[in-house]
């Protein structure tokens, strides 16, 4: 397990790195729109420290920003900066950044996420008899193999 800290100490990080890349004005506006969803669902995780479910959301919002980022970064065409190129640089390197740290601000979402109570649930079957959960063997598994 991690400590309490942790998450907010990983989220306040990439939030250094966050927030110089959306705002000078290279990225489109669907990269300024996920940026600006995933740090205020970081803050809702942070203000409601018994809640699971925000946590969750939070890392539902994260992987969809990574993908965001990487078709946004990846299409963007920079003709005639002109002189704001090293603007341009600053901001790219700070998406880069961004980009590198999301998959371990994602990794320390699961664990807090396991922290605040929550657990991974084995998958539900609907019958027409009713709801019934996939059946596990003695050791936990899933599947037998």
């Amino acid at each position: 397990m991690i400590p309490e800290w942790a998450f907010r100490v990983s989220f306040y990080t990439i939030l250094l790195f966050a927030i110089w890349s959306p705002f000078v004005i290279f990225q489109g506006t669907s990269f300024l729109l996920s940026a600006m969803m995933w740090i205020a669902l970081g803050f809702v995780v942070i203000l409601m420290p018994s809640s699971a479910l925000a946590v969750e959301v939070f890392a539902f919002s994260l992987l969809l920003s990574i993908l965001v980022d990487i078709v946004t970064t990846s299409t963007f065409v920079d003709s005639k900066l002109g002189d704001q190129a090293k603007a341009y640089q600053f901001a790219f390197a700070a998406t880069v950044m961004t980009l590198i740290l999301k998959p371990v601000l994602v990794v320390v979402t699961f664990f807090e996420y396991m922290r605040r109570g929550g657990s991974i649930q084995p998958p539900v079957i609907n019958t027409p008899s009713g709801t019934a959960v996939v059946p596990t063997t003695a050791d936990g598994h899933y599947q037998q193999i």
